[in-house]
Formats: C-alpha cells, sequence, structure tokens
C-alpha cells in the first residue's frame, strides 16, 4: 500500500509542468537539484532549466566515513560546478550563490563567476570564509562590468579595487560583509559607478588607512549600516552621509566619533543602536547624528549615551526609546516629549536604566504633544521592578487625547496591575491594556 502511494504522489509530481518544477528546485541547493534526475528519464535534465545556482563547498559530496581527502572533495566539487554551468539551458540567469568555506583554486573560481556574468546573471552573492583572511580575495573585473546585475552581495576578506572600467548601470541592491578595500574613496567610487543604486548595506567593511566612510548617492533610499568595535580595525572616525531620497536608515555603531548627515529631506524611518563600551568618544557628537535625522517620522533610538541635545522632531509621530542593552532614560525621555510636538505613539523598551536619573522630575510646562497628539503608549518587556510610576502618572494624567495605554507586564505582580487601573486619567477615552 505504501509503495503505491509513493508511486502516485510521484506520478503527481511529474505531471507539473517543467517550469513549475524548475521553480521548485530553485529553492534547493544545486547539488540536491541535481541529484533529481536519477529520478526518472523525466528528471534527468530537468535541472538544467533552473534559473537559481546554488554551490558551496562545505556540503559533502560524500559521506565523510568513505575515506575521502579534502583534496578529493575539493576536485569533486570544482567538477560538479564545471559539469553544471556547462550543461545549464538558462538563458537568463536569476541567481548566482557561490559560498567557499574552505580552500578553491581562485582563479578557476574567477572562471565560474566570468562565465554566469556573461549569462545575464541578475543576483550574485558571494561568500569567502575565515579561510581567505589570510590572503585577500580579488574579484575578476566581469562581476564589476554587468550590465544585467541589479541584486550583488560580496562577503568576507575580499579586496575591494575600484578601477575606471567599473560600470553596473542595473545595479539596485548592494550588500558588502566584512570587505577591506584599499583606500577612503574606493566605496564612494564604487557608489559613484551605480547609477540607480537604491539599497545599500554595510556590515563592518574596513580600510587599512581608516579615516572617513563616505555614502553620498543621490538615488539611496535604503541605507542599513553596522560598526561594531573590533580591536585593530577600529579605524573609522567620520560617518558621512548625503542621499536626497533616502527613506529608510539603519545604524548600528559603536566606534564612529563624528556623524554628518545631511540632505535627508525623504527621510521617512530612522533605527539608531549607538554606543559601547568606550561611551566618552561620543560625547558631543550625538546631536549631530540627531540633526541630521531631525525631519523622521518614525525613529527607533537605542543608546545609554549622556548627550541629550535634541532638536526638534517635527514630523515625528512614532518614537521607541531604549537601551543598547535593554532599558530606557527618563531624561531622555523629557527631552524627546519637549522636542516631539506631533508624537502620536510613544513606546518604552523594557525598565528604565538603572542610574539614569535618581528622581525623575516631569517637564516645568507639558509638552504639546501631550495636550494634542499623543494618542498611544506602550511599555514592553516589563517587570516591575524599580520602575518609577511617576511616569506612567504623569502620562496618564496629562496626555489629553490618549486612547490606549499599552504595559507588557508578564513579570509583575497583579498588585501592580490593579495600582494602575486606579490612576486618574486626563483622556476619558483611555483604555489600559495588560499583556500577561
Amino acid at each position: 500500500m505504501d509503495s503505491q502511494i509513493r508511486r502516485g504522489l510521484e506520478d503527481r509530481i511529474s505531471e507539473l509542468p517543467d517550469a513549475v518544477l524548475c521553480h521548485i528546485l530553485s529553492f534547493m541547493p544545486t547539488k540536491y537539484a541535481v541529484l533529481t534526475s536519477v529520478l526518472s528519464k523525466r528528471w534527468q535534465y530537468l535541472w538544467t532549466g533552473v534559473n537559481t545556482l546554488d554551490f558551496d563547498n562545505s556540503l559533502l559530496f560524500h559521506e565523510p566515513d568513505d575515506g575521502s581527502s579534502a583534496e578529493l572533495e575539493l576536485l569533486r566539487f570544482t567538477e560538479f560546478v564545471n559539469m553544471v554551468l556547462s550543461l545549464s539551458d538558462v538563458l537568463c540567469l536569476k541567481r548566482f550563490c557561490l559560498r567557499l568555506e574552505s580552500f578553491c583554486v581562485l582563479e578557476l573560481v574567477d572562471s565560474w563567476i566570468c562565465a554566469v556574468t556573461k549569462g545575464n546573471v541578475q543576483k550574485v552573492e558571494l561568500h569567502y570564509g575565515e579561510y581567505y583572511k589570510w590572503f585577500p580575495v580579488v574579484l575578476p573585473r566581469a562581476i564589476f562590468t554587468s550590465k544585467t546585475l541589479v541584486d550583488l552581495t560580496l562577503d568576507g576578506p575580499i579586496l575591494l579595487v575600484v578601477d575606471a572600467s567599473v560600470w553596473l548601470p542595473s545595479l539596485k541592491i548592494l550588500n558588502l560583509v566584512d570587505l577591506l578595500y584599499e583606500n577612503n574613496d574606493s566605496l564612494q567610487k564604487l557608489f559613484s559607478k551605480c547609477p540607480i543604486l537604491e539599497e545599500l548595506c554595510i556590515s563592518r567593511c574596513r580600510s587599512g588607512t581608516g579615516g572617513e566612510l563616505n555614502v553620498s548617492v543621490p538615488t539611496l533610499r535604503r541605507l542599513t549600516i553596522t560598526r561594531f568595535g573590533d580591536g585593530i580595525h577600529d579605524h573609522l572616525t567620520k560617518l558621512v552621509v548625503n542621499a536626497p531620497k533616502l527613506e529608510h536608515i539603519h545604524l548600528s555603531d559603536y566606534v564612529t566619533q563624528e556623524f554628518l548627515l545631511e540632505n535627508l529631506s525623504s527621510l521617512l524611518r530612522a533605527c539608531l543602536v549607538i554606543g559601547g563600551d568606550r561611551l566618552t568618544i561620543y560625547d558631543g557628537c550625538i546631536s549631530m547624528l540627531l540633526m541630521g535625522i531631525a525631519n523622521v517620522k518614525s525613529l527607533d533610538y537605542f543608546s545609554e549615551l549622556s548627550d541629550y541635545r535634541l532638536p526638534t522632531f517635527p514630523n515625528l509621530t512614532h518614537l521607541r526609546l531604549g537601551g543598547r542593552n535593554g532599558g530606557w532614560n527618563l531624561n531622555l525621555l523629557n527631552e524627546f516629549l519637549n522636542c516631539s510636538p506631533n508624537l502620536q505613539v510613544l513606546t518604552l523598551e523594557e525598565n528604565r536604566v538603572p542610574g539614569s536619573t535618581k528622581c525623575w522630575t516631569p517637564p516645568t510646562r507639558v509638552p504639546c504633544c501631550l495636550l494634542s497628539h499623543l494618542e498611544e503608549i506602550r511599555i514592553l518587556k516589563f517587570d516591575g521592578d524599580g520602575y518609577d510610576l511617576g511616569v506612567i502618572v504623569y502620562l496618564l494624567e496629562s496626555a489629553q487625547v490618549l486612547k490606549k495605554l499599552t504595559i507588557d507586564c508578564q513579570n509583575s505582580t497583579r498588585f501592580f496591575r490593579d495600582k494602575l487601573a486606579e490612576f486618574p486619567r486626563g483622556s476619558r477615552t483611555c483604555q489600559l491594556s495588560f499583556l500577561v
């Protein structure tokens, strides 16, 4: 009976059109897609029509206990890639992904990259593992002159070399992870060669000379930058962003000492995770950072820094406050309430930061946002310990148009919830909601 069910299921799958089967195969590593060729004559060459190629040399071609050496596995991998590229029957390759966790002859790898770029590839992901950190990879020129490439990811110890021949007229998405670049101008030169670039992600990229990272891209709409402290590579001292069409920015930065964000007139949403163990390097520069995003509409701000000279946020309607390691700062809350006249939704992440202030003093004048705009307050991951109830009392009494206060108090007591429900409210329509 089981064998009949299996045969029936196999027949039903085989009856699907080639295009549907190839689409299904495109979601698995190429190694496994090719293995389907043994199922039947119908499947023998079906994989050659798959428009996605995904190679990973960490996936063994034989069981690890069959006595295969590393050299033999390398040979099997290279022969497999060569075979697939030679038999692929796709005129326009949608995606090419290559992960190299161990040694592979780079000249051969370069030939693979050149082959797929000639095949009108649209998306390329190149991942080089830790093995290559001792001799950074220089990619072939073909990857930087593709006319069809729309999405490019470069991950690992790749030395970015940008010469006059670089031109990526169709590139819209660029992800750079752990790259090395020759000098401070390398990245900006690359950006200038991407005339329609819309989305950029830079993570832990570093220059041997340090200095300034300049992201001046007139077409950019989304920007993500991640800079953590990593010892000898903490060289970035200045971050410059000039992008008039930028709508979203996500910045996680523990090392930059100076920010210059300008010409961000289209900014809608910003997420800033700022600070590290050496907080003193940020004294005086957070104000410049916040001033550059002052027209933002939605802001997530996670920091434990002590520089609170805030600009006015005339368009800010959604604000989320938290600390890098959890918690938010009472002093900073006061400042944001005073500087955000049109705030509608306020979210506080976890309890206030211990020691942020010994005794919270409410604003001397009720902020404009509390009188006419603030409609919703959310307090997330709250445990009820060490929390200054005066903050909640003040917000409940002062928020004249508040519609909903939600507190995630799964770790707090029932007594706290009952006490909170008795506090007076400035808004007759305010509803309390407890997540327990």
